[in-house]
């Protein structure tokens, strides 16, 4: 974090330096905000965040049409990063519009990746609202997008949220429906990740356990997670990039809310 420190400092004390390398100047205060949310040092992050949002009025710099569209990928996906992270999620439903505006203003510019990846924020941002309608839009959003199938593994997490979401919505006719053609994608792969197979085990036995029984499977979700956690820690710290599957589990057996617990995690 040092490193990144001097070399912002280096560059905001020289300006020439600045509008030589704004590219630059760009990227390690991204590589900044990363860092320090990661060492728990929110304000810092934040302030790292305000500076990627300000720096071309803040120094009157020229941006090329280019290091427009970065900006905006980057920043609003740094931003939407760190609030669901933090469970903070009603902030982050408020930005939505003005990332839907920003989307809308670079149509046809931005990769279908990166579309991908904020309709799949957007609806975890939701799902963490327990508002599981309107995150179903999203999940179906990206569902229904063509040629989505090329990027696999975040069609894959996308799969996993829409049974969460059937199942959160006692949608017991779709459930069955929704969770064949998640087993049939995954299948395509020729690979099933041990978290695929536990969330699929769990979604396929949980509406034949009788009411008393669900908090049982309920349980054994939370410890097989807990026990993935132990045995691949890479492989698990993916998944929760994507979605903290153990803390919505922990919501369910606590009955506490599931942006609370997240933040209960962070202090």
């Amino acid at each position: 974090m040092i490193h990144l420190t001097n070399n912002i400092q280096l560059l905001e004390n020289n300006l020439f330096l600045l509008e030589e390398f704004p590219n630059y100047y760009f990227g390690t205060l991204s590589n900044a905000v990363y860092v320090a949310e990661k060492i728990n040092q929110p304000k810092q992050a934040d302030a790292l965040l305000g500076k990627i949002k300000t720096f071309p009025s803040r120094y009157n710099l020229p941006l090329s049409d280019d290091l427009t569209l970065k900006m905006f990928l980057s920043s609003s996906s740094i931003e939407l990063s760190i609030l669901t992270a933090r469970g903070e999620f009603t902030t982050a439903q408020e930005i939505i519009p003005v990332v839907e505006s920003g989307l809308k203003l670079h149509a046809g510019k931005i990769p279908l990746q990166k579309q991908l990846y904020f309709a799949y924020t957007f609806a975890g941002i939701h799902i963490g609202l327990n508002d599981f309608s309107g995150g179903l839009k999203w999940i179906n959003t990206i569902l229904n997008t063509p040629n989505m199938d090329r990027n696999e593994e975040i069609v894959a997490y996308t799969h996993i949220l829409n049974l969460i979401i059937h199942l959160e919505l006692k949608n017991d006719q779709l459930l069955p429906y929704a969770l064949k053609s998640t087993q049939r994608f995954l299948k395509t792969r020729n690979r099933l990740h041990t978290f695929e197979q536990i969330i699929l085990q769990f979604i396929s036995g949980f509406k034949s356990y009788k009411q008393l029984d669900q908090q049982e499977a309920w349980e054994k979700l939370y410890g097989e997670l807990q026990k993935f956690r132990t045995t691949n820690e890479p492989e698990f710290q993916k998944m929760k990039a994507y979605f903290d599957f153990e803390t919505w589990v922990k919501s369910k057996l606590t009955n506490k809310r599931f942006d609370e617990l997240i933040r209960e995690n962070i202090n």
